[in-house]
């Protein structure tokens, strides 16, 4: 898969830090200017005490809606969410990528994010 190599590296560098429940999300086929069905992704504080997300962007035909962004700190152990929808703006495949980043880590994690647009 084209996704591989940036899985592996993802693995790598996060494990021990901010787990992700998922690391792509596919959206399958979808009617241009018809949102998809929400796919959720949870992040894992795995970390040995607090930490803080302090970014969160979504590209491409791609949303979301978290509740990841807070003023208060993520616990050690406990999890976040952000739920992702697919609105494709034209026919063919359209990718784009979540990234999610915190205070534990100057590398912000990255999850690709693929659907394609049909009529």
């Amino acid at each position: 898969s084209t996704l591989f190599p940036y899985t592996t590296l993802f693995r790598s560098v996060y494990r021990g830090a901010l787990a992700p429940s998922a690391f792509s999300l596919s959206f399958g086929s979808e009617t241009v200017g018809t949102p998809s069905a929400t796919q959720r992704l949870t992040f894992a504080n795995t970390t040995l005490g607090p930490l803080r997300i302090v970014q969160l962007k979504i590209t491409g035909n791609y949303s979301e809606t978290d509740d990841c962004i807070s003023s208060s700190p993520l616990p050690q152990g406990r999890s976040c969410s952000v739920n992702v929808t697919f609105t494709p703006a034209t026919t063919g495949s359209r990718v784009g990528e979540l990234t999610i980043g915190s205070d534990f880590t100057s590398s912000p994690a990255m999850i690709p994010l693929t659907g394609t647009g049909r009529r």
